[in-house]
């Protein structure tokens, strides 16, 4: 039996035709699909993450297939236990933040790189805090002195965080 609901989720037409589920798989993930699937034969699980195109929504979705063959006393696979998730949005956010967080380290970088430009000390560089609608807060860097006479970026914008809350 394999849910109808297969056929929505990843765009097969015969889900009784196992073999066609993988004309879809991305190009770049097939062949990791494939020996996956092959050794899941031998193993009976199979816990494989991919990329499907569906041919009616005409986008790639990314899944998570997840099975387990189950065995007759005789050893002869009876059938397999399976699950699919689209985890299409998952998938996608994990890329976003990927792209935050690597835009944020350049940041980063770029203003440790500044800061250091500027000599030792900071204290020629006040900070301007301002929230919308409410008066601006300066605050002299020698506040939040260190050892080396400057805070990396990121420890002095948690000293800053913690000055403000």
């Amino acid at each position: 039996f394999v849910s109808p609901s297969i056929i929505d989720m990843v765009g097969v037409s015969e889900p009784m035709q196992f073999e066609s589920w993988f004309e879809n798989i991305h190009p770049n993930d097939k062949e990791r699909v494939v020996a996956a699937n092959l050794e899941g034969k031998d193993r009976l699980k199979f816990d494989q993450s991919f990329r499907m195109y569906h041919p009616v929504k005409k986008t790639w979705r990314y899944v998570h297939a997840i099975s387990t063959g189950v065995l007759t006393e005789k050893d002869q696979n009876q059938y397999v236990n399976g699950i699919i998730i689209d985890v299409t949005d998952r998938e996608i956010a994990k890329k976003q933040l990927n792209e935050k967080t690597r835009n944020l380290e350049e940041s980063n970088t770029a203003l440790e790189v500044l800061l250091k430009k500027r000599g030792a000390g900071c204290a020629d560089l006040p900070i301007v805090l301002q929230a919308p609608g409410n008066k601006a807060d300066v605050l002299p860097c020698e506040r939040f002195p260190s050892p080396q006479g400057l805070l990396p970026v990121r420890a002095y914008a948690k000293a800053l965080i913690e000055h403000v809350i």
